[in-house]
């Protein structure tokens, strides 16, 4: 990281992705194919100065629910403002918002697919994937309607390549017509 620390340490917001759980108090941290990083890592993106983190993306599940609710309290125990895999219905349904300067931030997050794992039929944990188009628009215009600017995350696209596809355009174009003021993709 020491190439980017001098970008992200004066940032006012400084959004991660951060592609593997980090449950590591209840898992051994692995990697390739089912990863899980060591809380040291996330220590070290919070001593960088990320400030938002989006586990919308398709290793979320690699650990399993375990891995996903360890990683999300995790995140609260560092009181770390997180998005995109949610405890239950009501922790998806209250829209994460930070305000930076007089500016109010929220935060959405979705995911193309989990490389094909997912949660158990009982589970509580939520998950929104870019296949459930009314659950997006839904919360798109909630965060809307309750910020001044409405952060999208959204883990899709082709593997190793930077080739825009229609698909993502289209959802794009929904995402803004719904209220999203930044996609980061």
């Amino acid at each position: 990281y020491q190439h980017v620390v001098d970008l992200v340490a004066p940032a006012d917001l400084a959004i991660l992705n951060q592609e593997t759980p980090i449950a590591n108090d209840l898992l051994e941290p692995s990697d390739y194919p089912l990863f899980n990083s060591p809380t040291q890592l996330g220590d070290k993106m919070i001593d960088m100065g990320f400030n938002a983190i989006s586990h919308s993306n398709n290793h979320i599940l690699d650990k399993g629910e375990k891995g996903l609710l360890a990683t999300l309290d995790y995140w609260d125990s560092r009181n770390i403002l997180v998005y995109g895999a949610y405890r239950d219905e009501d922790d998806l349904n209250t829209i994460p918002t930070k305000e930076i300067n007089g500016i109010k931030f929220s935060f959405v997050g979705f995911m193309e697919h989990t490389n094909g794992l997912h949660l158990p039929k009982d589970s509580k944990a939520k998950l929104v994937y870019t296949s459930e188009t009314e659950t997006m628009k839904k919360l798109v215009e909630k965060a809307s309607s309750i910020s001044d600017v409405v952060v999208v995350s959204v883990h899709w696209g082709t593997e190793i390549t930077n080739t825009v596809t229609d698909q993502q355009r289209k959802q794009a174009k929904l995402f803004v017509d719904w209220g999203a003021d930044v996609i980061i993709g």
